[in-house]
């Protein structure tokens, strides 16, 4: 039975130095699972920045970063919220931990930066234990090791429920890649498959369906794309490395979300093309027997942390083969970008198909 310590117990102080301890120890263990990238990869020269960077961390009353000269410093903060965002009781912390600083890194990403220092806070009940706040900690860690991230500070607090809030500094090796340069007959392009996560988030809450459907194995891929994203930080610098991307985001709200943001941004229209979305045979599988619709999940689900970009016709090819050549991993052509007055529609090919308008909808917390 694994021992549970109550926060009483332990004390705020106490607190802190186990996390910064349960940190380290999944850095190390993501290390010893061959997460950091052999040299040759894309961007892997820059990964230790951070390491070396930090001339003064947790500890203090602020954190002391040396910042390369020459290099755009980058910063982002997620939070996320019990019951809102996550369910505590389904959810590993572990897991939890990795998605959380998952999300991050993909934002750094995003931009085609390194990430580099991360500033942790949460909010922890007071009915938790100590051993639940480290847990979580370790899984940010472990994700953390992949990519050269070092803890550089951060803060513990009383909540009502467990409230988990990451500030993550990148750096941009190269120019940083926005929302707003893309231009009409630009090409819209994504990075792996979409609609896996909102897949795995209905089979958590569907958990008969997947195995009543003899689909065991297609849940449990499903899930770890939903619990345990992958950010696409190697593709992303070696997008922006070549150069050719005139905009770029992270799906983390999906598909359609993300291409208003970048034609809002850009200043253009899109077509989208329904029958061109990358949705992986496991979704398929899953949605045909669910009775629900695969596309739906790619265009309105989030949480995928794919790249999707845009880039002029003539560079679109070059880009994908390099993705997949250095990386792995695919990239599809999904669209295009048109002039504003056009607006964001999409196309749905066959019987019942043609052009519509193309919402953004996706997760909004004030709906």
């Amino acid at each position: 039975m694994i021992k549970r310590t109550p926060l009483a117990e332990v004390g705020e102080f106490g607190l802190i130095d186990r996390l910064v301890r349960a940190w380290e120890a999944g850095r190390k263990a993501g290390a010893a699972e061959g997460a950091v990238p052999a040299p040759g990869r894309p961007g892997a020269d820059w990964i230790n920045t951070g390491r070396s960077g930090l001339r003064l961390g947790v500890g203090d009353d602020t954190a002391v970063i040396d910042i390369p000269p020459g290099k755009a410093l980058l910063s982002t903060a997620d939070m996320l919220v019990e019951d809102v965002h996550f369910l505590w009781s389904q959810s590993g912390p572990r897991s939890l931990g990795r998605k959380a600083m998952a999300a991050n890194i993909s934002d750094i990403a995003a931009m085609g930066g390194v990430p580099g220092w991360a500033f942790l806070s949460i909010g922890v009940p007071p009915g938790a234990a100590a051993e639940d706040a480290q847990e979580l900690y370790a899984g940010m860690g472990e994700m953390a090791s992949s990519f050269g991230v070092v803890l550089a500070g951060g803060d513990t607090v009383r909540s009502d429920k467990w409230v988990i809030a990451v500030t993550l500094l990148g750096l941009a090796p190269h120019r940083p890649i926005t929302r707003g340069g893309g231009r009409p007959g630009d090409l819209i392009l994504v990075t792996g498959t979409v609609g896996d996560s909102a897949a795995g988030l209905y089979a958590l809450l569907n958990p008969d369906t997947a195995p009543g459907a003899g689909l065991t194995g297609e849940a449990e891929y499903l899930l770890s794309r939903h619990q345990e994203p992958t950010p696409r930080v190697w593709e992303a610098l070696a997008l922006a490395g070549r150069g050719g991307v005139t905009a770029m985001i992270d799906v983390s709200d999906g598909v359609a979300s993300e291409v208003h943001h970048i034609c809002r941004n850009s200043g253009c229209g899109a077509v989208v093309e329904l029958a061109r979305l990358p949705v992986s045979p496991q979704a398929e599988k899953l949605a045909c027997a669910a009775g629900q619709e695969a596309a739906h999940w790619a265009l309105y689900g989030g949480e995928d942390y794919e790249l999707l970009f845009t880039a002029p016709p003539e560079e679109a090819p070059g880009l994908a083969e390099l993705v997949r050549d250095l990386t792995g991993t695919p990239v599809t052509v999904i669209g295009r970008l048109i002039p504003a007055s056009g607006g964001v529609a999409a196309v749905r090919p066959g019987p019942g198909g043609g052009t519509f308008p193309l919402p953004p909808k996706g997760f909004n917390h004030f709906a």
